[in-house]
């Protein structure tokens, strides 16, 4: 599942949400448009902030791991429980990307949430789509790169209608959305 269903369940995800918020889809065109006549490379990646925001704020609402599971190291007391060394801790991801204690309207979606966001500090445990710490996932740069060309290359080139528009989550080891997300595809 590495790299291939956590990425196209978040490019998914990120296609549904846009279409349900299209002042949010037309800002991403806005920024993309440029790419209609070529193929982005390595460097516009850069120029792509909306899309980083849209990216990050997708996973943020459907993370594509929604739970992780870590081994206890040591004996330790969190909030009147006791974890024991040895045995295993799951941390709810989907949890903490909609706390109100972290997030502003978390049900809201909302890209610019992420315009001034760092990813570093206290932050990288309240904003974790690819995990944390010494295993968070080795592709992370990579998927971010790609879905950024993808969404911009699809932005800019093609028009969708969504088709299903009520799409229930499946929680399994990844965040499935139902059905899929059906798209009605008309090149521009």
């Amino acid at each position: 599942v590495a790299g291939h269903e956590t990425t196209v369940n978040a490019l998914s995800w990120t296609w549904y949400l846009l279409k349900k918020n299209t002042d949010c889809e037309k800002k991403l065109y806005e920024e993309s448009k440029q790419f209609a006549q070529t193929n982005p490379s390595f460097g516009d990646v850069a120029q792509m902030n909306y899309g980083w925001c849209v990216m990050n704020e997708a996973m943020r609402v459907y993370p594509p791991v929604p739970a992780i599971g870590r081994a206890i190291k040591n004996d330790e007391e969190v909030c009147g429980y006791t974890l024991k060394k040895g045995r295993s801790a799951v941390i709810n991801i989907a949890g903490l990307h909609h706390h109100p204690a972290f997030w502003e309207n978390p049900s809201v979606f909302k890209p610019e949430r992420f315009a001034n966001f760092d990813l570093k500090g206290d932050n990288r445990f309240v904003f974790m789509p690819f995990g944390a710490g010494p295993r968070i996932c080795i592709g992370n740069n990579f998927a971010m790169l790609e879905m950024q060309i993808i969404n911009a290359m699809l932005s800019s080139r093609v028009e969708m209608k969504l088709e299903n528009t009520e799409i229930e989550p499946v929680p399994l080891i990844t965040l499935k959305p139902g059905n899929g997300v059906m798209m009605e595809i008309v090149k521009v």
